[in-house]
């Protein structure tokens, strides 16, 4: 999220970027976070931001567009907009394979998920070859922590109805974790009256890194801009980097 949160800054916006608990250490402390510890440091961030920012704005890609939708049904008014990137309510992208998808819940929803890692690998849900090995995490994705993404998506599927926040939806084509499908169930279920998408057709999963960043940065600042009290002045933006 580096690249959106420096553009979201070039152009007038206060920039807060959330590091969620068990990222950026290791694998093993990973494996100890529940999604209500990465919700507790969105709303840590939130609570920061709000110190300075009259009008707060919400972004996240992928698990962090799932805490964004959390805090907007949460904090309800006090959030202006929300900017949803390659959300994913099921796994059925090009590269999840029929075979992975019947054997996951066989795993996460029993003890085996204390045993089993899955490995990341090629293409890393990055299109753009030159920026595919610039930002990896970890090597592995804990079956654990699966299931704790899990669960953070049935929490967010239930409460979607409820959430008013005018929302951007950016989804690639070629999502290889997400299909266009979770664009469809939040379209559907998503209960703002003011909904705007945007499909990407040369991108992977992460669009804030891949071919077409500088659409997805441009499109977040207008959508921002359209709800920002001051458009000349300084209004707060909380994201997930």
């Amino acid at each position: 999220m580096r690249f959106l949160g420096e553009r979201l800054h070039a152009a007038g916006f206060t920039v807060s970027g959330i590091l969620l608990a068990g990222h950026r250490t290791t694998v093993e402390d990973l494996k100890t976070k529940k999604w209500q510890d990465w919700y507790q440091s969105v709303k840590e961030g939130y609570e920061e931001l709000r110190v300075s920012c009259k009008t707060i704005f919400v972004s996240g890609i992928s698990m962090g567009a799932l805490l964004a939708f959390l805090l907007a049904y949460e904090r309800k008014s006090d959030v202006a907009a929300l900017a949803s990137l390659s959300t994913g309510f099921f796994f059925d992208g090009w590269n999840t394979h029929a075979w992975q998808r019947m054997m996951l819940p066989f795993v996460i929803h029993t003890p085996l998920k204390y045993f089993v890692d899955f490995p990341e690998g090629e293409p890393y849900s990055v299109k753009n070859p030159s920026v595919r090995y610039d930002h990896l995490g970890y090597p592995v994705f804990p079956a654990v922590s699966l299931s704790e993404l899990y669960k953070l998506m049935r929490t967010v599927k239930r409460i979607l109805p409820d959430i008013k926040v005018p929302t951007i939806i950016i989804h690639s084509r070629e999502d290889d974790s997400h299909s266009l499908r979770s664009v469809d169930f939040m379209e559907r279920h998503l209960g703002s009256t003011v909904k705007e998408k945007l499909i990407l057709d040369n991108s992977y999963h992460v669009v804030t890194v891949d071919y077409q960043k500088e659409k997805v940065a441009a499109e977040v600042i207008r959508f921002f801009q359209r709800f920002a009290e001051d458009p000349s002045g300084t209004a707060g933006k909380l994201c997930h980097p």
